[in-house]
């Protein structure tokens, strides 16, 4: 910190004064140090001495030498030690750890003090001193010049003829009181009658006719109280910059109190939160959801979509400052990857390192979640387990010779006779058994017999399954070969699973193939799975049932089915999942039973039934209510974020810790996964005559959306239904896009995905149109080409208009006619709407115009409005006499109309006696623009690395041609020598126009004459005035501050908390300029200078650390300046420094460094809250109070606006 490095530099300088005196003191000094019988001497020791004799070379670290000391140099040589900026006198160079300089009392330049001014403070220190801690330096060598300095800085009453003003001293000629405000000047009249405001920092104040400044209002930047004038009034106040009504979502119960509706509280300005559009959290994220980072910037709620819409990128908040479960209140968010992949790629063994587990990898991902199995009953890494029966008479001994059923076959024996030899048929390796190392598993009676069962554990290198050679020999001699199938059945102990799964749904697209789904399709089935039941035929008759795992089958119980479906759900927007409108989409998971071949079982009928199960309606547990109470936010430990102002594109590395009320699941889907998958395990795959294995599967597809269409939810607001009328947006009438007229804000970065209009019905189709996103219901049935009508036309009529409408003729659809005549010369205005003619609803479509009825669709002009349910032409340019139009259109699923729509009117002439009227005067860039009817309100300029200006006439008529002069407004048009360039238009949408591109080097001033086809002139030149040009120098930037309490410089290391950022422009358009910051959402307008060369936004929260801040401005002539400003920031936490107190005339003064407020006791005791406060001046810098001839004694404590405390400290006063 600024004042405890200060602190520490005093410290420092005593502390090495006293060890350097005790190194130059020789009873000071052992004599083991500097004396021994062997001629050697080390610079530095390991043991971190200096300058040690007799010693061994393996006992220096650095400058042995087989000398005595006392003729090394390095140990009897003394000058001066530089070291972190101080200066210490007589110090051995051996022992310098700094920069050595051969001069023992330090009369270098490099440390000579300097005057350095801190903020308003003066004090003398080495100059890499002052410049680390952000102060300034001057020539005054001595403490009495630099105080001077101080003081000519310092503001007073500046007294003169004219009168008295409150001015620094530098400013002032004439006679001029120190730290006085002229109020207290004898011969000083000030008033108050009219005061002016202003900002000092973030304090306001007001002044007198003297300006005389007197504290009003400390600014709470904390609580969101910024000092500015933001509506540009002049009138400075404490502004409130808080968003107090934000965002409500109403699916989402943000503050966990149980109502929906109640959310959208006070945000400070500067904090950033996450908004999620359902609950969040593992298989949480309903399909078609995103995430959206919201910030409270100048008191504007700003919205930003975290990635494009399919939770490629999710919402976050940081933990470093705040471990709260409830409504994150002061909280700081951000948008970061969703790295999903990192996850799914822990479960793949091919992955892992060396002795790694799958949980290890899990453990050292970001944003994933380790579901733990627990261990496998008997069955390890690579074990497999072979089955057999061993049949003994009920008498007999356990090592007698029985019967042993193997892989079908059977022989008597004793069970140590007999042993197994298997050959991999991949690979040749071999592995012999013997049955003697079996272990029982069961025992049971049957009639006069006992059967045994056992398992052959066999542990293989493989963990893929095996086709294995198997050779039985029973004393040496071989009974029988087979062949069997090993399957493997590896320890499967968790699930390395995406904290939020990506969002995948398969973008309806008609007529067209859909990449997508084949993406979808691969990530979804990593949660496929097969489970083994295993049957058991009783008493060796032909009966067969289920003996372990049954509860997977769906009769017997539903709870492993939607275990593995919410599993499914985990990867991606797979299985069965409701959508945010609450309807159930079941066709993504599907459990399958398996063959069941030679397995008659007296269940028949009741176990697996169906070939395949669907979850037709959702489970109890995973009732909608789960996903809007459950996972309301993600808590992350992540490196570096800064509330709103990190780059959004930027990964950031994080550490998944909670989300916000997850534990509202209780026993319902993460339990569930853990406890319910964990209690199947894949059974032992080699079996007996009577024991047998059914493979089940879990099949984990993309889900799909619900055959109910609710499509125009999507780009509809949420307190707007269908139809367009208000409605309650609890329920469930209403659209899903927050409102901007809901609570009175604008939330512009909300908007109608792909992902999210796919997920409202099968039939939803996300289509772009000129009036924004649309999710429109088109079903691939659709073959039905929309239908035309003119919903409107607008014209000027000469002579008895009228409008009719005919129904179908040969090859049209349709026809509108205008009767009568129409006056030439102005515009025409044609509005079609487009219907399916399937329902009459508003169908999204494109559509073309001709004059030629015969011309094939694609060959027609097109509407410059693209997809739409309305369509407006313009007709700016329609030739004398009848005009015949026709129109088609054509919807999202290709059906075009093959009948055009006519539209017919007739334009009428009249003797043309007028000159043609020039109505507007264009640049590229809008600004400088004329028209007839406001003139120029500002000079067009040239870009100021370019030479000229494409200026373009609009033209009521056709011309013969257009001329200008910069001459004078008097030129005729037979004068003018420059000739515009005129063309017809291409079309009858567009106006008759001339373009010319016109230059300048300085200032200029144009005027511009046309003729028509009837050669009548304009007699006046147009502008009168005429039209002014200027050519524009390089924007430039003339200076840039980020202006704290101690600090206005935009470098180093900034000591505060909060900074005004403030830009001047120079050069372009007079220095004129719009510019933008970006507080990490994207760029937004400074607070204050819009369109001048100051540009200021206040309130800019810094982190500790490094902070970037970019700006971009641009000029009306289009001229860009683009930069940034890097520096560290720390937080104030260190109280204020008293740099001098001093009397004057009747007055104690205090000089804090820093904007302070000093409060004072006549008493012993002292209270920073209660007690009365020394007047302020220069910033709260200097602190006075009047000395009355009873009081002598004062206690002073000083606070700044962290609260951080000087003192309380004493003062006695002589006189």
């Amino acid at each position: 910190m600024k004042k405890s490095l200060v602190l520490f530099q005093i410290y420092l300088i005593i502390t090495l004064s006293i060890v350097f005196t005790l190194l130059l003191n020789p009873q000071n000094v052992s004599a083991e140090t500097t004396t021994q019988d062997t001629a050697s001497c080390c610079a530095k020791a390991k043991n971190g001495q200096s300058c040690v004799g007799g010693i061994t070379q393996e006992q220096c670290e650095q400058g042995y030498s087989p000398v005595s000391c006392d003729n090394l140099n390095e140990c009897k040589n003394r000058g001066c030690c530089k070291l972190d900026g101080n200066c210490v006198k007589g110090v051995l160079q051996g022992s310098c750890s700094g920069e050595y300089y051969n001069d023992a009392e330090c009369n270098i330049g490099q440390c000579q003090p300097k005057c350095c001014v801190l903020g308003n403070g003066c004090s003398l220190m080495g100059e890499e001193k002052c410049q680390e801690l952000g102060g300034t330096t001057n020539d005054a060598a001595d403490i009495g010049s630099c105080n001077q300095v101080c003081e000519s800085r310092s503001k007073g009453c500046c007294k003169s003829e004219e009168g008295c003003s409150y001015a620094s001293g530098d400013n002032c000629g004439e006679e001029f009181f120190t730290n006085q405000a002229c109020t207290r000047v004898s011969g000083c009249t000030c008033n108050n009658d009219n005061p002016t405001t202003a900002c000092s920092g973030n304090d306001l104040y007001s002044y007198d006719s003297c300006g005389n400044p007197t504290l009003k209002e400390r600014c709470d930047a904390r609580a969101g109280s910024i000092c500015g004038d933001k509506d540009g009034d002049g009138k400075y106040s404490c502004e409130d910059m808080n968003c107090k009504n934000t965002q409500d979502n109403p699916l989402v119960d943000e503050n966990g109190d149980g109502v929906l509706n109640n959310d959208g509280n006070l945000r400070k300005n500067g904090e950033s939160w996450c908004e999620y559009q359902s609950a969040v959290g593992l298989g949480l994220d309903l399909p078609g959801t995103s995430h959206y980072l919201h910030a409270c910037i100048n008191g504007k709620e700003e919205v930003q979509m975290c990635g494009e819409g399919n939770r490629n990128k999710i919402c976050v908040y940081d933990n470093s400052e705040q471990t709260a479960l409830n409504y994150i209140q002061d909280s700081r968010a951000m948008c970061i990857d969703n790295d999903y992949q990192e996850c799914l790629s822990c479960n793949d063994e091919n992955n892992l390192k060396e002795g790694e587990t799958k949980a290890d990898c899990c453990g050292k991902a970001s944003l994933c979640s380790w579901i733990g199995l627990g261990e496998k009953s008997g069955i390890t890494g690579s074990e497999r387990v072979l089955g057999f029966n061993f049949l003994l008479p009920v008498n007999a001994n356990i090592n007698s010779e029985g019967v042993i059923t193997l892989s079908g076959k059977k022989i008597t024996s004793r069970l140590n006779d007999v042993k197994i030899l298997f050959i991999n048929k991949n690979d040749e390796t071999e592995l012999t058994k013997s049955l003697s190392e079996a272990v029982q598993t069961e025992k049971q009676k049957t009639g006069d017999k006992i059967l045994y069962k056992y398992e052959l554990k066999l542990n293989l290198e493989k963990t893929v399954t095996e086709i294995m050679d198997i050779n039985i020999s029973r004393k040496g001699k071989s009974e029988f070969l087979t062949v069997i199938e090993i399957e493997a059945t590896i320890k499967q102990d968790g699930y390395c699973l995406p904290f939020v799964p990506p969002g995948n749904i398969a973008i309806k697209n008609i007529g067209a193939n859909n990449a997508l789904l084949t993406k979808a399709e691969e990530e979804c089935a990593l949660g496929d799975s097969r489970i083994a039941t295993q049957w058991k035929r009783e008493d060796f008759e032909d009966e067969w049932s289920c003996t372990k795992n049954c509860n997977t089958y769906p009769e017997r119980s539903t709870a492993y089915i939607n275990n593995q479906n919410f599993l499914c759900g985990t990867y991606g927007d797979c299985g069965a999942k409701w959508n945010i409108l609450e309807k159930w989409g079941s066709e993504g998971y599907y459990f399958e039973c398996g063959s069941s071949t030679g397995l008659k079982s007296k269940y028949e009928g009741k176990e697996c039934s169906r070939k395949k199960y669907y979850l037709d309606t959702a489970p109890n547990e995973f009732n909608f209510t789960v996903f809007k109470y459950a996972g309301r936010g993600i808590v992350a430990e992540l490196e570096g974020i800064d509330s709103f102002r990190k780059d959004p594109g930027l990964a950031v590395e994080g550490k998944i810790i909670y989300t916000y009320a997850l534990a509202v699941l209780v026993a319902n889907p993460v339990t569930l996964i853990i406890g319910g998958i964990a209690a199947y395990f894949e059974l032992p795959l080699i079996w007996g005559d009577d024991v047998k294995r059914r493979h089940s599967s879990n099949n984990c597809d993309p889900w799909e959306p619900p055959l109910e269409n609710e499509c125009w939810r999507c780009h509809t607001y949420n307190n707007e239904t269908k139809s367009g009328s208000t409605c309650d947006y609890l329920s469930g009438d209403c659209g899903l896009l927050p409102s901007s007229k809901n609570k009175n804000f604008a939330l512009d970065g909300y908007e109608c995905t792909r992902q999210m209009c796919a997920s409202l019905g099968k039939d939803c189709l996300w289509q772009d149109s000129n009036l924004g996103a649309r999710c429109i219901e088109q079903q691939d049935r659709d073959v039905i080409s929309p239908k035309i009508n003119v919903k409107e036309i607008k014209y000027e009529c000469q002579d008895n208009c009228n409008i009719n409408k005919e129904e179908n003729s040969a090859g049209i659809q349709g026809a509108t006619y205008v009767s009568g005549k129409i006056k030439p010369g102005n515009k025409i205005t044609i509005t079609l709407e487009t219907r399916n003619p399937t329902n009459n609803d508003a169908d999204l479509t494109r559509c073309r115009y001709t004059t030629d009825v015969t011309q094939e669709y694609q060959d027609m002009r097109t509407f410059d409005d693209g997809l739409a349910f309305e369509h407006t032409l313009e007709l700016n340019s329609l030739e004398i006499g009848e005009n015949n139009l026709y129109f088609a259109c054509e919807d999202v699923s290709n059906n075009e109309n093959e009948d055009r729509y006519l539209v017919k009117f007739d334009i009428g002439k009249y003797p043309d006696k007028t000159a043609p009227t020039i109505f507007q005067i264009k640049t590229i860039t809008g600004y400088g623009d004329w028209n007839r009817n406001e003139g120029q309100k500002d000079s067009a300029y040239v870009i100021h690395n370019g030479s000229s200006i494409n200026l373009q006439l609009m033209l009521d008529e056709q011309v013969n041609g257009c001329r200008w002069t910069d001459s004078s407004t008097n030129v005729d048009y037979g004068h003018m020598t420059n000739e515009l360039v005129c063309n017809e238009p291409e079309d009858a949408t567009q106006p008759y126009t001339c373009n010319s591109q016109i230059g300048t080097e300085n200032e200029n001033r144009i005027w511009f004459r046309c003729q028509d086809l009837e050669y009548n002139n304009n007699t006046q030149s147009i502008p009168i005035e005429g039209y002014r040009i200027k050519k524009s120098t390089e924007l430039k930037l003339l200076e840039i501050k980020c202006l704290s309490e101690n600090n206005e410089k935009c470098e180093g290391t900034i000591y505060d908390n909060q900074i005004t950022l403030q830009l001047t422009t120079e050069g372009g358009t007079e220095g004129n300029a719009n510019c933008k910051w970006n507080p990490g959402t994207g760029y937004v307008e400074f607070l204050e200078g819009e369109g001048t060369n100051l540009h200021k936004q206040p309130g800019i929260n810094l982190k500790s650390g490094e902070n970037k801040i970019e700006y971009t401005c641009v000029d009306k002539a289009g001229n860009k300046l683009n930069g940034d400003v890097q520096f560290k920031a720390e937080k104030d936490t260190s109280a204020p420094l008293i740099l001098k107190i001093y009397q004057s005339e009747n007055q104690l003064l205090i000089n804090t460094n820093e904007n302070s407020v000093c409060k004072y006791s006549f008493n012993k005791t002292f209270d920073f809250n209660t007690e009365n406060t020394l007047s302020k001046d220069n910033n709260g810098i200097i602190h006075s109070i009047n000395i009355d001839k009873d009081n002598k004694y004062f206690k002073i404590g000083c606070t700044d606006r962290y609260e951080n405390k000087a003192g309380p400290f004493e003062v006695y006063v002589n006189k």
